[in-house]
């Protein structure tokens, strides 16, 4: 298995003036340190797998326009969040229908993003096998503007290889729209954790 810091690829170095990405990295470690989440200038983010609301909540009083999205949305919801619930079963096709009306237009940024536990699945979070198959990658795709960034921190999954995750995403990733993976990375500590930083094609393939 790959030691923490593996990377597959080189981290993207364009410099982000404004928007989201910039707001991303004031989060600090509350968003993941997702800091390699550049994009031009958007303020629309949708947060998928946002439990109680407490990360969406920051990111929305740092100016973002915030949608999230749950099975349970109860905890968000008395936040004054919005945040819609999953349309079936979480991250399978057309799981995101009802955020992707709620926010009446393509989005700048889609974040997921798992605290660090001790368990696999962090507080009832997803993990890699939850939101990098081929389907989930699909569905966050169909919220991206053009030139839109998936930034994704999530635990490995309980079982998973690292390097095999990471290999069949190097493959999934253009299949599923995304013209560029600006960062691959399983980071270090006791839980290992993959990062990834896909950016969306221009068109659908």
């Amino acid at each position: 298995m790959p030691s923490g810091g593996q990377s597959f690829c080189i981290p993207h170095t364009q410099k982000t003036h404004y928007g989201a990405g910039v707001l991303l990295r004031g989060a600090g470690a509350a968003a993941g340190g997702l800091a390699a989440c550049p994009q031009g200038g958007g303020d629309r983010l949708v947060h998928v797998g946002c439990g109680d609301g407490a990360l969406t909540k920051m990111l929305a009083s740092k100016g973002l326009r915030v949608f999230g999205v749950d099975m349970d949305i109860a905890a968000a919801t008395t936040r004054g969040l919005k945040v819609v619930e999953y349309d079936g079963q979480a991250l399978s096709q057309g799981s995101l229908a009802g955020v992707a009306a709620a926010a009446q237009g393509a989005v700048d940024v889609v974040l997921v993003y798992t605290a660090p536990t001790s368990s696999s699945r962090g507080a009832g979070g997803l993990s890699s096998r939850d939101c990098l198959q081929a389907t989930a990658l699909k569905e966050f795709g169909q919220l991206l503007k053009p030139g839109g960034r998936l930034c994704v921190e999530v635990p490995l999954s309980d079982g998973d290889d690292a390097a095999a995750v990471m290999m069949q995403l190097l493959q999934d990733a253009p299949a599923a729209g995304y013209k560029a993976v600006s960062s691959l990375q399983v980071l270090p500590g006791l839980q290992q954790r993959v990062r990834l930083v896909a950016e969306r094609a221009s068109c659908c393939l």
